[in-house]
């Protein structure tokens, strides 16, 4: 459990964490822990704006990202550090067109930092080294007590005067607060309402089920319509989408990003 900080950062986060101050192949913060590795690359948004110009900054990432020692891209975090409204003085009295195009060049540059945090490794902003510094303690507890890659907060299932459940139902796009009552209603929990739905198709049903007790609960699909049905469909299967994603290496992806 222990912080490497590269040489070419201030001491000062050495001495704050209680690190190692010496040169990184790769990374401005490398941390041990649990047999496991986070690396950090700091950036301050006119360090990222002229990395991501020059195309360094996708080169650092995939450096990063193929050390042998990562072996998921959650380990590997991209720090922006200060104000985006500092970037090339935009906003400080300058003319009009000089700030419209820094706020169009800050635009640009968000817009890459939101698909390398979608499709590549995470992008966490702190305000300035201060901030960062705490975010690299919290990093720090977190990967010690194995919490790392989990919600900080565990959501909360809200409960209701009709029923504890179907709040939770309410979540999922296209289901609204009538339908919501309606399955937690008809279900007596939420294993049956899943193996049902996961067993329904509207093309296996060429005609509208009967009301016998076998056919009751695919009646109850069945009056849902096939809008709501799919959206239930993608909510249940989303995890296991996301898994099947992350099989496919987010360095590819890095490829398709980039421009100026």
């Amino acid at each position: 459990m222990s912080w490497t900080i590269d040489i070419h950062e201030d001491a000062w986060f050495a001495l704050q964490l209680n690190g190692s101050h010496e040169g990184l192949p790769e990374g401005d913060f490398k941390y041990e822990s649990n047999n496991r590795v986070a690396l950090v690359e700091r950036k301050t948004w006119s360090d990222a704006y002229n990395s991501w110009r020059s195309k360094r900054l996708e080169d650092q990432l995939s450096r990063m990202l193929l050390r042998e020692d990562v072996n998921h891209p959650s380990q590997v975090i991209l720090l922006v550090e200060g104000r985006k409204e500092t970037l090339f003085g935009y906003g400080s009295g300058s003319s009009r067109k000089t700030n419209a195009d820094s706020k169009k060049q800050a635009e640009n540059l968000q817009a890459f930092l939101n698909r390398i945090s979608a499709e590549i490794c995470p992008v966490v902003y702190t305000s300035g080294q201060s901030g960062t510094l705490r975010y690299l303690k919290a990093l720090a507890t977190r990967l010690d007590s194995g919490d790392f890659g989990d919600l900080v907060r565990k959501p909360t299932i809200v409960s209701s005067s009709r029923n504890q459940s179907h709040a939770f139902l309410e979540t999922i796009p296209g289901i609204g607060k009538t339908t919501a009552k309606k399955i937690a209603a008809h279900y007596n929990s939420f294993g049956e309402f899943f193996m049902d739905l996961n067993s329904f198709s509207f093309e296996a049903e060429t005609n509208q089920p009967g009301s016998s007790d076998q056919e009751l609960m695919k009646t109850f699909l069945w009056k849902l319509g096939p809008a709501k049905v799919k959206s239930l469909k993608s909510f249940l299967t989303a995890e296991d989408n996301w898994i099947s994603h992350q099989t496919k290496s987010p360095r590819k992806v890095l490829k398709t990003i980039g421009g100026n």
